[in-house]
């Protein structure tokens, strides 16, 4: 469980599921590999999203997340953003109103 609460196990937690929605979407696996994530993701402010997320005690509305920018397209470096899982959660809502 610790692992899971680490920068890495956060990443390759969210990798696995990147994959399995794919493919429940019928969309291709992500354009990159796990350590492809992982290089993007720590560029991209992981560090500052998983400090916070540590300090709140690990809320899951804290939790680092990754949003496709276009949810109709599938998942590749070029369409995703590093959110929070609450603002992941409000955007998925939004884009299912319209």
């Amino acid at each position: 469980m610790e692992y899971w609460r680490t920068p890495y196990g956060r990443v390759s937690q969210i990798f696995a599921v990147q994959t399995m929605c794919s493919k429940q979407r019928g969309h291709p696996k992500p354009a990159y590999s796990r350590a492809e994530l992982t290089e993007w993701a720590w560029a991209n402010g992981l560090d500052t999203l998983w400090q916070a997320w540590r300090d709140s005690g690990y809320s899951k509305n804290l939790s680092p997340s990754v949003d496709r920018k276009n949810p109709n397209l599938p998942y590749s470096l070029s369409n995703i953003r590093l959110v929070t899982w609450q603002e992941n959660n409000d955007k998925a809502y939004e884009d299912r109103k319209q």
